[in-house]
Formats: structure tokens, sequence, C-alpha cells
């Protein structure tokens, strides 16, 4: 019997209900990162807390239940999955830190394809310093590029391709600063990146001092992850008797190669929120603050809607309670100007990550974990219409495919990690061949992703009885292949990889 999320229906229309938050009923101390998968349903990382962190990646689908929950449990202290991107062929790169190979917790990266098998584990740690992967991007060919935290506080960006297999790394140095933590990665539309955090930087008037205070600053990679430039909010505008003081929390590329910035104004207590643009070189075109009055702020986050609006995330409180903290979104103009907001109060909680669908359509909300008001923490998690700022529905009977690149179903799987050095990487057996959706009926894919490929590759597909119904030869090593199946008969078939007049790989496929 599938597991339900727990949830209050408010009103019902026909086919649909209001949505309500979907609340796990987990020891859950931290809900890191949520995303829309490429069939519909809804992935989210999150952290069990017990004797240990155990890692969790959860996939519901859009009625509530719990498709499957995969667990990481290594060392003493556990894992904690904090950060993933889903690959065009429904793969999962996941990054964090584990307690496995040193006792202060190091950067882990790997990837699973859609049936949770573990393809390969790249240990990434630092040796004697605390570190994790922070955030990750989706880059050319099935290859990544992530950013780590790390103990000493350096901007270090990585790439890797589809094996794991590192491509290049860059250790951003920046100049008169020193220190800091990035907290946000994105792609630029030049191909580069962009990442945004903090770093110590000294009185700008004074940058021989050894004094190094709190900055927001915003860097800018090309496609290599060499430094094109880096903005330190406001820096120049320090004077003897008040300093700039800031961190950046989110940054979106708006149309024209601008940067729409999200921060927080460390000069007040309250931690109030701010907005400014830089230009596609840096400068600061202008800064406004968005906080309400007598309102306290923390983790914010923002992205960017195709109709050019901003949302905005972000947990406050009052200043006589700082501890009860609840969600705010607004909508905002490009100019920071508030057109609308939804407020959650329901639970004290704090948000974590947001994230748009890919279409865009819905709007996802990890607040991270709600503390009840028995005192039990649990996984929340909202969706919304970014366009209305409402709740959005779910369909009462959901007939959707779920999984549908992998047809024999997703078991629910426990990783252990291997025993490996830094650097090292561990790799599965790949698996050349996948078809989806299988069983089919119309129609099928046949995906290929061929280890040793040579131009004498072909996919041939045969009838139980061993005759050949289809045979096309493959140009790439990797890609896929449209299967009218109108002119076949319902059955069973093989679909082969041959290569040098050898079978490579087979798979089964069922025609309905």
């Amino acid at each position: 019997m599938k597991k339900i999320i727990w949830f209050i229906i408010l009103m019902q229309s026909y086919l649909v209900i209001a949505q309500e938050p979907w609340v796990f009923q987990n020891n859950f101390g931290f809900g890191h990162q949520i995303l829309e998968s490429y069939d519909g349903g809804t992935v989210i990382a999150a952290t069990e807390e017990g004797q240990s962190n155990i890692g969790k990646i959860i996939k519901v689908n859009k009625i509530g239940e719990i498709l499957w929950e995969h667990t990481f449990e290594e060392g003493s202290e556990g894992v904690m999955p904090i950060c993933m991107v889903e690959d065009v062929n429904g793969d999962l790169i996941i990054g964090g830190k584990t307690f496995k190979y040193e006792s202060e917790g190091g950067s882990f990266l790997m990837r699973l394809n859609s049936c949770g098998e573990l393809l390969w584990f790249n240990n990434l740690g630092i040796v004697g310093q605390l570190d994790y992967v922070r955030g990750i991007v989706l880059a050319e060919n099935g290859s990544v590029v992530f950013n780590i935290m790390s103990e000493n506080q350096r901007y270090i960006l990585q790439k890797v391709d589809a094996s794991g297999i590192s491509i290049w790394i860059s250790n951003l140095e920046l100049n008169n600063t020193w220190s800091g933590d990035p907290n946000t990665l994105k792609k630029c539309h030049d191909g580069g990146y962009i990442l945004g955090g903090d770093v110590y930087a000294p009185p700008y008037y004074d940058q021989s001092s050894t004094g190094g205070y709190l900055r927001g600053v915003v860097v800018k990679t090309d496609s290599l992850g060499s430094l094109e430039w880096f903005n330190v909010h406001r820096w120049s505008e320090d004077t003897i008797g008040s300093l700039n003081l800031s961190i950046t929390t989110s940054i979106n590329q708006l149309k024209n190669g601008s940067y729409n910035v999200l921060g927080i104004n460390r000069n007040h207590s309250n931690q109030p929120p701010m907005m400014y643009e830089l230009s596609d070189d840096g400068e600061l075109l202008w800064h406004k603050s968005i906080a309400k009055p007598d309102t306290c702020y923390s983790n914010s986050a923002s992205v960017l809607l195709p109709d050019s609006t901003i949302i905005v995330a972000i947990s406050t409180s009052l200043p006589t309670d700082s501890w009860t903290r609840h969600l705010e979104l607004y909508k905002m103009d490009l100019q920071a100007n508030k057109l609308d907001e939804y407020i959650d109060e329901t639970i004290s909680t704090h948000q974590r990550d947001l994230r748009l669908s890919p279409d865009s359509s819905a709007l996802y909300v990890l607040p991270g974990a709600a503390i009840s008001p028995n005192g039990d923490w649990s996984l929340y998690a909202l969706k919304l219409n970014p366009y209305t700022m409402e709740l959005d529905t779910f369909i009462t009977n959901d007939d959707s495919e779920y999984d549908y690149y992998c047809p024999e179903g997703v078991d629910e799987l426990n990783y252990n990690f291997p025993e490996l050095a830094i650097e090292d990487v561990f790799v599965q057996d790949k698996k050349q061949l996948r078809i989806a959706p299988n069983p089919a009926k119309n129609y099928t894919y046949v995906y290929f992703d061929i280890t040793n490929f040579n131009r004498s590759s072909k996919i041939e597909i045969h009838c139980m009885q061993g005759q050949l119904v289809n045979s096309t030869s493959i140009l790439a090593r990797t890609g896929c292949l449209y299967e009218d199946l109108n002119s076949y008969t319902s059955g069973l078939y093989v679909v082969s990889l041959i290569m040098d007049n050898k079978l490579i790989e087979s798979r089964k496929m069922i025609v309905e």
C-alpha cells in the first residue's frame, strides 16, 4: 500500500480540490531542495533527524502519495543530500555532505538513473576540511557544474562529465577580499556561471586594513570557470561612520543580460531583505529595501517568471518572537515593487528552497522543516500558481504514468557509499539501452548511451521467433530512436545493441 502525505481539504470542485501544504509526518529536521520531475511528479531531497542524519530522496505523485523513498545513511553522523538536478533522461545528480570519509564531513556527488540505480559516486572532499556541495547546474552532454562550500571559505567551482570525471576546477580569487561562502549558482545566457554569497572585505577606503566585514557578493565566470568580474554590494560607499554589510541570497539573469539580485542587509538586526540590479558587466544600476516595518527576516530566495516578474520567498517573524517564523511570498516587478503576496502562518517554519516547474506553470516552495504546535518536526512543502499567487490544485484521481523511463518500476533503495580516496570515482557497469514507454502501444523510444562507440553500431529489433523486424544504424554515442509500433503485432520483442556484428546488450520490449 502506498504511503500518503497528510493534507486537509478546504473545498471541493468537480475533479479538483484546493491544495493544502503537504506535511510529512516524519521526524524531518531539514528539507533541502524540491523539483518537478520529467513525468509531473515531485522530488524532494531531505534529511531525517535521529541519532544520525539520514538522507532521503522522496518522489511524490500529484495527489500526495509517496511513490518511492531512497535512503542514505553512512557513518556515525550520516548523510545530507543538499542539492540535486534532473537530467533530460530522468537521471538525478545529487550533491551534499557525507561523514563517511572524514569526521567533520566532506563533499560528495553521485548520479542515479531513473530507476534509482547508482551509476557513479565521486568523493570530492577537501582533506582535513569541512566542506560540501552547495549547488548544481546542468551543462552540456550530461555534464554538471557545481560549487563547494569549504571550511576555509573559498569560492570553488568544478565541472565533471556525465561519468563523474573532473573536467576542470576553478578556485576563484576575489582581489582585496577573503573567505566567504557561495550559496547560489546559476548558468548564464552566454554559457558562463553566476555565483552569489558573501565575502569578508576591509573598509573600501582602507583596503590595507586587516579587518574584514561581511559583504554580499556576485561573481561571474566564463564557461570554463575563469573569473570575469565580481561585485561587492555598495562597497565603494563605505564611510568611516558606516560600512555596507550584506549577504547575497539569490540571482536571476534578466532577458537584457543584467542581473536581478536578492540580498540581506546586515546593518540592521532585523536583517531586512533588499533587491538590486547589476548590469551585464557587474555595475550597480539601482537598489531598494523590500522589508516591512517591525519585521525580522531570514532565509530568502527568488525566481524569475517568463512574464518578467520576480517571486521572492522569505522567512519572517516579529522582533519580539524571532524563533516563531512563518513564510511569506511576494510577487514583484523588475523595479522591486510588490504586486501580490501569499502568506502562510499555519506552522512555524524556515524558507529553504524555491523552484519553478520546467514549464513555469507551477511554483514549488520547500520551507525546510516545520515545527507543529506539539513541537514535532515535519517536512513541509507547498505548490502555488505563480501568476495568481494561490495554492495550486491537484486531481483527486491520478492516472498519470510515473517513472516511464523505468518501466519495471522503482524499488526503494538504501545506498552504501564505496571506500574511495579523495577525487576517486566509483562507476557502476552502465546500461547502454533503455526503452520507454515499455509496455507501449503506438510508439516507443529506444535510448542509447554507448560506452565504446564506433561506426558499426546499430540497433536491431527481433520478434520472439527470431525474425528481424527493424535495424537502424547509430551515428553518435548518445541519443534516441523513435519506433512506430502501429505495424507491430502485440507481443514480446528483443531490442539489441550490435557492434562489429557482436551482441553488446539487449532489452525486452512489450507491445500491447
